[in-house]
């Protein structure tokens, strides 16, 4: 009896129980109605659902970074500017090409993200007003920041939302500005430059 009953359950309360290769830190889940499966933890990782299967990711599925390496220019007066971004800081997922349509970040599932938009301006003494757009799908404006030429001529400006957005959907950065001169936007120096961030979903839509 020691040996077929005692021992046994000794055995599992000092956990003689394991799954194959089971190690410190695994997250254990349900494989199907009868059986356990592991899946293997990661530093700075959470386990995550994706609909088939579970996975470790990061706090956000998806992120990525862009910029513009370089300047623009807006003419006081003119339609607004798509701004380019022509490099990436981060992104693992190809949200963003540098080749086509590099003035946007593309999420390919929906959901609620985190966009945030950076720049630099330098604007002419003829310039009156700045405007800093950004924009859903290139057609839907989200949010602005505006500066006054006459108050000052050269500044940092940010945007932040949280937008919906559908699977395939995108958001793009815009510039504009009143007057008659011209205004430069961005810089090459990478903290000034113009620079927009996606991340998320961070719940679903």
């Amino acid at each position: 009896m020691n040996t077929h009953v005692r021992d046994n359950e000794t055995d599992l309360r000092a956990g003689g129980m394991a799954i194959a290769s089971q190690a410190s830190g695994d997250f254990v889940y349900a494989s199907s109605a009868t059986q356990l499966a592991r899946l293997v933890a990661v530093s700075g990782k959470l386990p995550f659902h994706a609909g088939g299967a579970w996975r470790m990711q990061g706090p956000f599925r998806f992120l990525c970074d862009a910029f513009y390496s370089t300047t623009h220019n807006v003419t006081g007066g003119a339609a607004a500017v798509d701004f380019a971004l022509d490099s990436e800081s981060y992104d693992p997922d190809a949200l963003h090409d540098v080749v086509t349509n590099n003035d946007r970040i593309t999420v390919t599932e929906a959901g609620y993200y985190l966009a945030w938009g950076h720049t630099y301006f330098n604007a002419d003494a003829s310039i009156s007003g700045v405007t800093f757009r950004l924009r859903a799908n290139d057609a839907t404006d989200l949010v602005d920041a505006f500066a006054d030429r006459a108050t000052i001529n050269t500044h940092t400006l940010d945007l932040f939302k949280i937008v919906s957005l559908a699977a395939s959907g995108w958001v793009n950065l815009v510039g504009a500005a009143t007057g008659s001169g011209t205004c430069t936007f961005g810089s090459a120096t990478a903290t000034l430059s113009t620079r927009l961030i996606v991340a998320g979903p961070v719940s679903p839509q």
